[in-house]
């Protein structure tokens, strides 16, 4: 049996009890769930903390008290740690969608019922379902760390959404692009070819490249690992286009300034090109083109330059098939093999069919 009582004989009410030979003491005051340390908020404790010993759960005084926001703010802590590039992204997930809707309850008190009610919010506010398991994740992410820290007994069942048709479908052709590109400026028409041709991410892989990167020996360009979005690094050849680019790139290097892509030695952010892009869409006629739809023409040229699959994955920084299928890249090459496959079995069924029909016609002049 457990035992409550005063410290000093005033105060808050405490309760004590054993679990596996090691004696806890714990106050029942806790403002952050309401409790003002009155002996009926410590009879309650005790009761439910002797009945989680009798179940076999893992018992301790931080468990139950955490609320949901604080776990929350434990997901950032952890993503700034450990320097992930998405925690700006995380931070308004939270501060615009998941905070406002669970408010100040507990982390122990959400249930999977509540979760399923956000994200049946999510969906109704017209939140495409790649970003309502974004979202998901991040609530998934709050109950593990809490569950490491002992602050919760057990995670909800946390279902996502089916993403399958959730397809990217924009491409630019050559053509497209060629009118896009004589309509950049100079530096900026460098930088959208280098991206039409290695498929590398705008904002995040090619306006921070260094000629550091660029190994002009064995013909590779390269990406340290913790840069990408991925996090592991990455090589692509240096083709004749890149040759090119880097050629004109060099009669513009300076050496206050270790950028390849600079203007008067200052960065380019992503708005600035963004922004060029818009213009020189405008100016070529060419409309409802954006700068990632580079990014997946350069796959699909991968593809239909029958580069292996596994190879093509790790030039652009794809980690698995499932982003294929998501951006609707077909390989052409396999589609016109195969129609040339069924052209051939037609083609055979036919002479077999006149083969005997030859053959009867012969056993009936006979």
């Amino acid at each position: 049996m457990g035992t409550i009582y005063q410290r000093d004989g005033k105060g808050p009410w405490w309760i004590g009890y054993t679990r596996d030979g090691t004696q806890y003491c714990e106050s029942s005051r806790n403002r952050a769930i309401g409790t003002r340390g009155t002996h009926a908020d410590a009879v309650r404790l005790l009761q439910l903390r002797e009945g989680d010993v009798a179940k076999g759960l893992p018992v301790s005084p931080e468990i139950g008290r955490m609320l949901f926001a604080d776990a929350l703010d434990d997901v950032l802590r952890d993503q700034r740690v450990n320097g992930r590039r998405a925690v700006d992204a995380t931070e308004r997930r939270i501060r615009l969608h998941i905070k406002p809707f669970f408010g100040k309850k507990r982390i122990a008190e959400i249930t999977t019922t509540q979760i399923r009610a956000f994200t049946k919010a999510r969906v109704e506010a017209k939140a495409e379902n790649a970003t309502v398991n974004r979202d998901l994740a991040v609530v998934r992410r709050a109950f593990r760390l809490a569950h490491r820290a002992g602050h919760v007994m057990a995670i909800p069942h946390i279902e996502l959404l089916d993403e399958s048709r959730n397809v990217r479908k924009g491409f630019v052709e050559p053509d497209a692009f060629d009118k896009i590109r004589d309509a950049l400026p100079a530096v900026y028409a460098d930088i959208a070819t280098f991206g039409f041709v290695s498929g590398w991410r705008v904002a995040s892989e090619v306006l921070p490249l260094t000629w550091n990167q660029i190994d002009e020996r064995a013909k590779l360009i390269r990406i340290d690992p913790g840069v990408t979005k991925a996090g592991e690094g990455r090589t692509f050849p240096i083709t004749k286009a890149l040759a090119t680019i880097m050629k004109r790139r060099k009669r513009a290097k300076r050496k206050d300034c270790a950028l390849v892509f600079h203007e008067d030695g200052h960065q380019i952010q992503r708005r600035q090109f963004a922004r060029k892009w818009s213009d020189a869409c405008t100016d070529a006629n060419v409309p409802n083109i954006i700068p990632h739809d580079m990014r997946r023409s350069a796959v699909r040229q991968l593809e239909r330059a029958r580069v292996p699959r596994q190879v093509a994955m790790r030039l652009v920084g794809h980690r698995t098939e499932s982003i294929y299928r998501r951006y609707a890249i077909v390989a052409e090459s396999d589609i016109h093999e195969a129609g040339a496959n069924l052209d051939a079995l037609a083609s055979t069924t036919k002479l077999l069919r006149s083969a005997k029909k030859r053959g009867r016609g012969a056993k009936k002049i006979a």
